[in-house]
């Protein structure tokens, strides 16, 4: 599925659109648009909507209410290594499906 970027992710500042692809059942990659070389592996968290409050001006920004179907992503890097691999939880990334 195809999402306007709606506020900056850092590192893609000139990015206004991206797919979501499913890769394996646990990581989803999230490609640019309009610069595909830029991609990211994600994971969907939907747990973790319990654990954080979404700010106002997000939810304004998102469309976001109680009613709205939306996914919370974290950025992975996965090393060879599985121990070595990092989830940035400190920067969660929200798409609104509806």
């Amino acid at each position: 599925m195809i999402y306007k970027v709606k506020y900056l992710i850092l590192g893609f500042e000139n990015v206004d659109e991206v797919k979501l692809e499913t890769h394996d059942g646990l990581t989803t990659l999230m490609t640019c648009i309009n610069e595909n070389k830029l991609q990211l592996t994600l994971i969907n968290s939907d747990n973790s909507k319990k654990y954080f409050e979404i700010p106002i001006e997000i939810k304004t920004l998102l469309d976001i209410n109680d009613r709205t179907n939306y996914s919370v992503y974290f950025t992975v890097i996965i090393d060879k290594i599985i121990h070595n691999s990092v989830i940035n939880l400190g920067a969660p990334i929200i798409f609104n499906e509806d």
